[in-house]
This record gives structure tokens, C-alpha cells and sequence, in this order.
């Protein structure tokens, strides 16, 4: 039987019960006659990242009661859909009344494994009222057994596409990549993908990461990356893998992007023999008048090109300097922030500091955007602190990261020192570095 067969077998079970069932406790008798509710979830196991859904009846006659939606700790809940159902019925004469079962269908979505508490949810109809019980699910960690490097954090089926804004690009000019899940899989899938292997082509791409675009239903994620060749030449976005959890047979399973070829093209320089003479050729002066006009004709174009390229050498100087100037600002600021405030759960952390450390190395390096491991980390972070204690250090939070993230054990130990280490690293990343001065034969450290 599949989970969508339980899923609807559930909801008979709900309707049967809520006719079965008397007023519920709790509701105000000067408030008319109160609503009959009754909540019921899907069976499980249920895990972090799964769109786990739950059916909330209510009966009533004409009109649709309003349901007010509890806030929930470490979940989201959504609204997924409502429908109806004729109970009884009765008439006198052409008059006729009956009862209706409001069914509305909510889909909750943890972020921590665990219990998770779902309160009462309240239904109100004019005057009338009335309210769930609360109920307490049981959110398993995926497991960690046969977890792939391409796993995103999605739970469920998905559907994955990459499209490109271009196939041909002048050098310089961006392509917009964007790698598009769809399916309950884009609910959990809060890592980026990884997009190492840009840094392998030909063109020497510069990768920046663009906003996710996320919506809720129909459930889907976009990441966005602008991609710009500093070299002319054909290349090929190599596919992508991306991998989630099938809760029905407690497998992952992987799919891939199609590959999109592209040219980035040379601008072009216009060619002496191109230029065809129109001066008649006369004795004694022909050859000087014709490399007066060549001359004119070209010189511009030459002297043109020359303050082009220039200008795009400044301006690809401002470019890497301002993203480094604000990757210097924002770790400043997180490491003020690490130091005070409350202390969040250690999952929570985790992926925060994931996202920081994967940000500040894609703004203040050429590094594409991407998931961190701790190797990569360490070769990062000593490039732009040149310190290998702040490698080390590096390289430690982010094995941190993936314990808290992808761990199966219910509480990870060392968030208090994991808050400490973030702090000192991104206190040293913050500040300006400065190395010998070029003339004296010096390179300018990272920054």
C-alpha cells in the first residue's frame, strides 16, 4: 500500500471519527454551539525536510469556518488545499438543510529532528468555536548510511532542469544559469548545489550566486547563478546531480541536469587588410596617401579598443575590491552578532554558519558558489587569512556544519565552541590585509 493510499484511508478514519464524535471540551457556552473538529497526520516515520501531511475536519452548514494556523518551533505549516462533503441532509417542502464536513488539508514541514508539537488549532464560524486537540509527532534524522555528497536536504519526489539565459556570450557578458527543483524534494533542500567543476572550463568563468526563488505551492526552489567567461572559447555547463530521500523505501536517489553547451565570443579587432583602399594609385605619392588614410581609418578603432580594455581591467579590479570590501563588512558584523544574542538550536547554527562561511568564500575569492567541504575549506580560508590556524579552524567548522546538519543523533555536542571558533574566524576575515607595496616587488595579500 502506498503513502498516498494511507494518506486517504486516514482521512475516512477522520471522517468516521468526527461524526462520531461529541462537542469538545473546552468551548465557551456563551459562544453558541461550538464546532466539532478533529485532526489527524499522516502515518510515518516522519523526517527533517518532509511536507508531512495532516487533514483538519470541521462541520458545519453553509459557510466554511476560518482556521487559525499555531505558529510552530523549528516547522513551517501551509495550507495545501480545501474541500467538502455532504453529510446529511433533510427538507420541509422546497426548503431544504444538511450538514457538511469542511475538510482542509495542511502540510507541516520540520527543520530539526525530534518531537514536534503541534497545538490546538482554533475554528471560528461567526460566534461559533471550536478547536483541535493537540497532537506530538516523532521527526526522524534521514539516515546517514549511503548519504551522497549531492544530497540537498529534500525528502520525497522531485523533478530537476537547468536552463541557461544564453548560448553565446561576448566576452565579458553574463549567462544566467539556473538549476530548477520541483516536487515536495524542494521543501527540505536548503543546500546549494555543488558547481565545483565550473572552475575546470576553458573559459575561466566567474560564478557569482544569485537569490534562491522558493515557492510553496506548487513546492519548488531556484538557484540562480550569473556566470561570466574571462576567456573566449567553447565550453559546456557540465549536468548537476542532485540527490534526495524517499521516506517510502528509506533510499536516496539521484538525478541529474542535461549539460548546456556555450560560446563565448572574442570581441572583435578590426584587421588592417580588411580596410580596402580607394586612392588611385599615382607615381611618387600613392603608397604615403594610402597609409595616411589607413592610418586614420584604424588609428581609432585601435586607440578605441585599447581604453576598452582598459576600462574593463579597472572596472573587473572595482568589481573583485568592492565584493571584497563587503564580504570584509559583513563578517565584521556576524562576528559582533556571534557574541551576543540568544543562542540558537545547534541544526539551525549549523546551516546558518554553513551559508556564511559558503558566501564570504564565493564574495571574496573566484571560488563558485557551492557547498564547502572541509578540505575545500581549509585551502580557502588559508588563501584569504594566509594563516593556517584560521585554515584549521576553518576546516573544523565546517565538519561541525555537516554533524549538526546530517548527524542521526538527536543533540550534537559543541555548539558553545563552534560559536567561539565562528567568532574568531570571522573577526580575522573582517579585517583589511595589506602586503608589500607592488614597486618594492611585493604581492598584494588576499583579502
Amino acid at each position: 500500500m502506498t503513502r498516498l493510499d494511507r494518506s486517504r484511508l486516514g482521512h475516512v478514519g477522520l471522517v468516521i471519527a468526527l461524526l462520531a464524535t461529541g462537542q469538545p471540551p473546552g468551548a465557551a457556552a456563551d459562544e453558541g454551539p461550538p464546532l466539532q473538529l478533529r485532526i489527524e497526520a499522516e502515518r510515518g516515520p516522519h523526517y527533517v525536510g518532509q511536507g508531512i501531511e495532516l487533514g483538519v475536519a470541521v462541520t458545519g452548514r453553509d459557510e466554511r469556518p476560518v482556521l487559525e494556523l499555531p505558529p510552530l518551533r523549528d516547522a513551517r505549516i501551509l495550507s495545501a488545499g480545501n474541500s467538502v462533503r455532504a453529510v446529511s441532509s433533510s427538507s420541509i417542502g422546497r426548503l431544504e438543510t444538511g450538514e457538511n464536513l469542511f475538510l482542509t488539508r495542511l502540510r507541516v514541514i520540520p527543520a530539526k529532528a525530534g518531537p514536534l508539537e503541534i497545538p490546538a488549532i482554533v475554528a471560528r464560524l461567526g460566534e461559533r468555536v471550536g478547536k483541535t486537540q493537540a497532537i506530538r509527532l516523532k521527526v526522524e534524522p534521514v539516515p546517514a548510511e549511503g548519504r551522497p555528497a549531492t544530497f540537498l536536504g529534500g525528502v520525497g519526489d522531485f523533478r530537476v532542469e537547468a536552463t541557461a539565459s544564453a548560448a553565446s556570450v561576448r566576452l565579458g557578458q553574463p549567462i544566467t544559469l539556473r538549476i530548477a527543483i520541483q516536487g515536495p524534494a524542494a521543501w527540505g533542500s536548503r543546500l546549494a548545489p555543488d558547481l565545483s567543476k565550473l572552475a575546470e572550463l576553458t573559459v575561466a568563468p566567474r560564478v557569482e550566486e544569485l537569490p534562491q526563488e522558493n515557492v510553496d505551492d506548487p513546492p519548488s526552489r531556484v538557484f540562480a547563478y550569473r556566470i561570466r567567461p574571462t576567456k573566449p572559447g567553447d565550453a559546456v555547463l557540465p549536468p548537476v546531480a542532485v540527490s534526495a530521500f524517499d521516506p517510502g523505501s528509506g533510499r536516496y536517489f539521484t538525478k541529474v541536469t542535461r549539460s548546456l553547451p556555450f560560446h563565448a565570443v572574442a570581441v572583435p579587432v578590426l584587421e588592417s587588410t580588411a580596410v580596402e583602399s580607394r586612392v588611385e594609385p599615382r607615381a611618387g605619392g600613392g603608397l604615403t596617401r594610402f597609409m595616411v588614410l589607413l592610418a586614420a581609418v584604424t588609428g581609432p578603432v585601435v586607440v578605441g579598443l585599447a581604453v576598452w580594455l582598459q576600462r574593463r581591467r579597472e572596472e573587473a579590479g572595482r568589481d573583485l575590491e568592492s565584493r571584497r570590501s563587503l564580504a570584509r563588512r559583513g563578517a565584521r558584523s556576524y562576528a559582533s552578532r556571534l557574541g551576543s544574542g540568544d543562542v540558537p538550536p545547534a541544526d539551525r547554527f549549523a546551516a546558518e554558519l554553513m551559508e556564511r562561511l559558503t558566501a564570504h568564500a564565493s564574495m571574496a575569492s573566484d571560488r563558485p558558489a557551492g557547498a564547502l567541504t572541509p578540505g575545500e575549506a581549509r585551502a580557502v580560508f588559508r588563501s584569504l587569512t594566509g594563516s593556517a590556524e584560521q585554515s584549521e579552524r576553518a576546516g573544523r567548522l565546517v565538519e561541525w556544519c555537516d554533524l549538526a546538519l546530517f548527524s542521526d543523533r538527536e543533540a550534537v555536542d559543541g555548539l558553545a565552541q563552534a560559536r567561539i571558533e565562528a567568532a574568531a574566524l570571522f573577526k580575522e576575515l573582517g579585517r583589511p590585509r595589506v602586503g608589500l607595496p607592488r614597486f618594492l616587488g611585493g604581492r598584494r595579500s588576499p583579502r
